[in-house]
Parts: structure tokens; C-alpha cells; sequence
């Protein structure tokens, strides 16, 4: 008998056009034993009248409204709870799900494993593919430690598929703004493997170019307050760490066209 997986999304104004897209994908997935929460995390009318659409076109779709907008971490810790399948599978609601994805990471998760991630084809505003999230092939040996952050997109957050149990005792910190989901694969790194798949099985979509400066810097020191946090003084995860926020650091500079000096001479500023 098949497990049943509930794949959790929230949604807040996303293009209606990237947001059917998105959730056509984990409609036609090869594995079909599935529950859809949606958090409604105050969405324009437009997409409003489509979720209210879904819920009536296939009953495994659930959507959950919010009164006010509280935003990614609280709404996914809303449909966690909501959440009644055997594992838990998230989603963003401007990806798209390759069709196997669902099977594949299941035949792992039921090999034994708590956590899995995977790769990823990257795509533009226009479905265009710019890139691929880089292989990893050691990264299983050194999985209890975290230094997979040296590659860029170790672990991507909506290819993150897991035992319900581990999303129930680790939830979503919501006093965190930023980088939430760093936060939380550290923090459950400290009890759970976190496996690595090679297989592609997203497209996972780069935001447009327009940059929020103040939302980048916010998640550097996210970055850097929550290693701090998690690393402690274990010598190998206090070197993975440092080479983690100088790639980080490198990432930031590049990405607002600055140098690390003007760096952190704004994160002083904003600190």
C-alpha cells in the first residue's frame, strides 16, 4: 500500500500564469497518493478565485485562508499541522515538479532515510533554463556536518521532501524573518541525516533581477547569526562554517555589485 505525502505550499500574489504551472506540476506527478495544503497567506482576488476553483476541481487539494498575511514560516507551520500524510513534501508555488519527483524521493525516504534533497534545473521569470544546482558526490559522507553550504543551492528549499515526524518536532522558526529555511536544516541536522540525491527533479525559479538590497543583507546576518547558533565549537563544523560565510559573503557581494569592505560597513550600519 502506498504512503500517503502531503506536499505543503503558501501562497501570496504570486503571477497566476507561474502559479498554475506550479501547481499543474504536482498534479500530474507519476505518484498520486497525495494531499495539497495551500495557505491562502492573504493572496490578490485573482488567485484567491482560482485556489476556491482547485478546492472544488479535485478533493485532495485543502486550502487554508489566512486572515492577515503572516507569512512563509507560519503559514507552512499551519499546514504542517494541517498535515495528515506519512511524509511531508514542500513545495514553492513558482517551481515547477519534474514528474517523478514525488516517486523518486519516495523509493529513498522508504529506504530509510529522514530527510532527502536533490538537484535542480534553473529557470528565468520565463521559463527559460539558465542553469543546473551543482552535483555533490561527497556530500553523503559528510552529511552530519554542513559543510554542503560551500556549493551554492545545497539545499534547496522546495525540493526538501521528509518523514512527517521530523517536520513535527522541528518546525519552522517565526520569529525568524529571513533564511528561515537555513535555520531549520541546521537545526535539524543535529538529530537527522539530510540526503543528497543527484537525480533532477525540479525547476526551481530565479527571482527577477530586481534587487531588494535591505532583504539581501537581512539574510546575510541571518546567515551569519544562525551558524553561530548551530555550529558550536566542533573544530570540522566551525571550518566548514567560516568557508560557508565567505562563500556566502562572496555570493551577497557579487549579487548587490559591492565590495566586502562597503559589506560590512552596511551590515554595521543596519545591525
Amino acid at each position: 500500500m502506498k504512503e500517503l505525502i502531503s506536499v505543503i505550499m503558501a501562497e501570496h500574489n504570486t503571477k497566476k500564469d507561474i502559479l498554475k504551472k506550479s501547481i499543474d506540476s504536482i498534479l500530474n506527478q507519476s505518484y498520486q497518493k497525495f494531499e495539497l495544503i495551500i495557505v491562502n497567506d492573504v493572496t490578490n482576488a485573482e488567485n484567491e478565485k482560482y485556489l476556491n476553483y482547485l478546492k472544488n476541481l479535485d478533493n485532495r487539494i485543502n486550502i487554508i485562508s489566512n486572515n492577515t498575511n503572516l507569512g512563509l514560516a507560519a503559514s507552512l507551520n499551519k499546514a504542517i499541522n494541517y498535515s495528515k500524510g506519512d511524509y511531508i513534501f514542500r513545495m514553492d508555488t513558482d517551481d515547477i515538479a519534474l514528474p517523478f519527483r514525488f516517486e523518486t524521493q519516495m523509493e529513498i525516504l522508504n529506504k530509510g532515510e529522514d530527510i532527502v534533497t536533490g538537484r535542480a534545473l534553473v529557470i528565468d521569470e520565463n521559463d527559460n533554463i539558465i542553469g543546473k544546482t551543482k552535483n555533490l558526490p561527497f556530500y553523503n559522507i559528510i552529511k552530519r556536518f554542513m559543510l554542503y553550504y560551500l556549493c551554492d543551492n545545497g539545499v534547496i528549499h522546495p525540493l526538501i521532501a521528509a518523514k512527517r515526524k521530523v517536520f513535527l518536532e522541528h518546525k519552522y522558526d517565526e520569529n525568524i524573518k529571513y533564511a528561515q529555511d537555513f535555520e531549520l536544516w541546521l537545526r535539524m541536522s543535529k538529530k537527522y541525516k539530510i540526503f543528497f540525491d543527484n537525480s533532477v527533479l525540479l525547476k526551481y525559479r530565479m527571482p527577477p533581477k530586481n534587487i531588494n538590497e535591505n532583504k539581501v543583507l537581512n539574510q546575510y546576518r541571518t546567515h551569519q547569526k544562525v551558524t553561530e547558533v548551530y555550529v558550536g565549537h566542533n573544530l570540522i563544523k566551525m571550518l566548514g562554517s567560516y568557508y560557508t560565510l565567505k562563500k556566502i559573503e562572496k555570493l551577497v557581494c557579487e549579487k548587490l555589485g559591492i565590495s566586502k569592505s562597503i559589506l560590512k560597513e552596511r551590515i554595521e550600519k543596519s545591525s
